[in-house]
């Protein structure tokens, strides 16, 4: 049976397992991402959402402040945020905001050093801009990214609050039996429930996961080249307020449907187990509006041929003035 294509691709427990006994130290990991990221210093974490947990944590946040997150949070953003502060919308009076550049999609901008921004499922290129819209941190989802198992990274501007970082995730212990938990949990939702609940506030990666995440890394040059065509394939059918940094490569490309067309069925029959979704449609003024689209996948589960047959049903009902 063929699986059907999602936001992101999908993780593979078998490549991990392949990899555990590499036990590459965390520090290596972190290195190769300097490298090839020099903009920024990176600290990685077990998850995206002990990214965030720590980005909050970083910034001296407790229970009283309250923290700005972009609209249709998900269940682990508003998680991993109400674990240390107070989420709020992002329209309130707040000195910290968590936003979403969706998809790979840039499109919050003149962020504070107090504000996160969360690119998660954003493929830059080698060498890319990190912190787009100008804000303190950057996250990165690896599974959202690569299709591991786990990690994530976050990116911050200076050395001296990485080191702080480091001094603050280093501690925890059970990281492999957490790691073992994800690994499970990939079977069971039970046990993925029971990871969930610990992992967030834990944050240590394991040397289980972490010759994974290096073996992903050494294809990333390769995922660049595979997206760029698929994106160029279907680019002209982007809206034309949705414009994509130079150095970025989105997971998916939004399109608009015409008016009347049922876009769940329609994405049934496309193979896109996604359906439709909603993303921000920021106006100059900053005000924003939520426009409901259809996501075409175009990571790395997804080959140029059952692409262009995707397209081949979806284009006649894109709306193309928008």
């Amino acid at each position: 049976m063929i699986s059907l294509p999602f936001l992101w691709p999908q993780s593979r427990p078998g490549r991990a397992l392949v990899n555990a006994t590499r036990f590459v130290s965390i520090e290596k990991v972190e290195k190769r991402l300097t490298g090839m990221f020099p903009g920024g210093i990176p600290v990685l974490f077990s998850s995206g959402r002990a990214a965030l947990t720590y980005s909050l944590l970083i910034n001296g946040l407790s229970r009283g402040d309250k923290v700005g997150t972009f609209p249709f949070a998900s269940h682990c953003v508003l998680d991993a945020v109400s674990r240390v502060a107070t989420p709020v919308a992002l329209d309130n009076l707040v000195s910290h905001k968590v936003v979403f550049q969706q998809w790979g999609f840039s499109q919050h901008h003149g962020l504070s050093a107090n504000d996160v921004e969360d690119c998660a499922d954003s493929l830059l290129m080698p060498g890319g801009e990190l912190f787009q819209g100008g804000g303190g941190f950057e996250i990165w989802s690896l599974p959202k990214i690569l299709g591991t198992t786990g990690g994530g990274i976050l990116w911050c501007r200076s050395s001296d609050t990485a080191t702080a970082l480091q001094r603050l995730r280093n501690p925890h212990k059970n990281a492999a039996f957490l790691w073992g938990l994800r690994l499970l949990g990939h079977y069971s939702p039970f046990v993925h429930t029971l990871w969930q609940g610990a992992e967030a506030s834990m944050g240590k990666p394991s040397r289980l996961q972490t010759g994974e995440i290096l073996d992903a890394l050494d294809g990333w040059n390769r995922i660049v080249l595979d997206r760029r065509s698929k994106y160029d394939l279907i680019r002209p059918f982007t809206p034309s307020w949705l414009t994509l940094q130079a150095d970025r490569l989105p997971c998916v490309v939004p399109v608009v449907l015409k008016q009347n067309i049922d876009g769940e069925m329609l994405a049934l029959k496309a193979g896109i187990s996604s359906g439709q979704r909603v993303i921000e449609h920021r106006f100059a003024s900053g005000t924003c509006e939520l426009i409901r689209v259809l996501p075409i996948p175009i990571h790395q589960d997804v080959s140029i041929g059952r692409l262009s047959s995707m397209m081949n049903l979806i284009k006649p009902h894109i709306r193309m003035e928008v």
